[in-house]
């Protein structure tokens, strides 16, 4: 065993611990130039709050995945800043694209080197990604994409469980509109409508993406109706391995989950914060289905 710890030193040590033994080599350099060669990687695409945790543990039932919920950095900040440039429109399209290119692979490099070194595909559930889809898509042909979405009224009862947007709240990690859009006036909006608008930007911004890549390369899943069927179409997207019994038995937890009072939940609010929140994500809600 001492031999063994020899060979390593920290920093492998810890890619070994998460990835297992590599079976091939390839330098950061070469991976550079052969990123088409990353085998179906899969990166979640939301607006967060979706369950990202509960799928990073469902497919990691595979062990020729490598799914991951919070790598490390986890590009929150980044994400920010990739939706308001891209918002602003300052730069040509070439440009942007490796503006994104160069970010998102100085957060992701390792993790996919390692990847194909270990011969173990690579699933991020984290929605710190998002923003960075359409450079993700053409650095990694062989991507997939999954955009998990659920009823804005539950997503916002859980950002304001969180304070989001409150004069109360921690360091900001969602996009807030670009000093440029005059077409949203921030500062008369409330909590609702603001966490509102969040969900409805990101899912605008997720559908544009979806139109310009191919219809093979995305699935699309309504959290809000998530059922064993509708996980078994899923899984079968990603082409996992998962057995049926183990979502079945998985379904039965909850990860990361919030306890909410029933006052708390969007069933119970008043007319008024609904119709806010209405003026703010339809009609994409009433496309996906969900009642306002």
């Amino acid at each position: 065993m001492s031999f063994f710890l020899r060979n390593f030193n920290l920093d492998q040590l810890y890619w070994y611990l998460e990835f297992g033994p590599s079976k091939r080599k390839i330098s950061p350099d070469e991976l550079k130039k052969n990123l088409h060669e990353i085998d179906r990687p899969v990166f979640f695409l939301s607006t967060g709050r979706t369950g990202t945790k509960w799928f990073a543990k469902l497919f990691s039932y595979d062990r020729k995945l490598k799914a991951i919920h919070a790598p490390a950095p986890d590009l929150a900040a980044q994400n920010i800043f990739a939706y308001l440039l891209q918002k602003e429109q300052q730069y040509k399209k070439e440009q942007l694209n490796d503006i994104m290119s160069q970010i998102f692979m100085a957060g992701r490099e390792t993790y996919l080197r390692y990847s194909y070194k270990c011969m173990r595909r690579y699933l991020e559930t984290n929605n710190h990604i998002t923003f960075f889809a359409y450079a993700i898509a053409e650095l990694l042909p062989q991507a997939r994409f999954i955009h998990i979405h659920r009823h804005p009224g539950d997503f916002v009862s859980s950002g304001l469980k969180r304070s989001w947007f409150q004069e109360n709240s921690a360091a900001i990690r969602q996009i807030e509109p670009s000093e440029h859009d005059s077409a949203v006036s921030w500062s008369v909006l409330n909590p609702i409508q603001k966490i509102g608008w969040l969900w409805n930007e990101t899912n605008e911004f997720i559908e544009d993406f979806k139109s310009t890549v191919p219809k093979e390369r995305v699935f699309t899943f309504n959290f809000s109706e998530m059922n064993v069927e509708s996980l078994n179409e899923l899984i079968t997207f990603t082409e996992a391995k998962v057995s049926e019994s183990k979502v079945k038995s998985l379904m039965k937890k909850k990860i990361n989950s919030q306890h909410f009072k029933s006052s708390e939940l969007y069933e119970s609010w008043n007319s008024k914060d609904k119709q806010d929140l209405a003026e703010v994500c339809n009609p994409l809600a009433s496309r996906y289905g969900y009642m306002l």
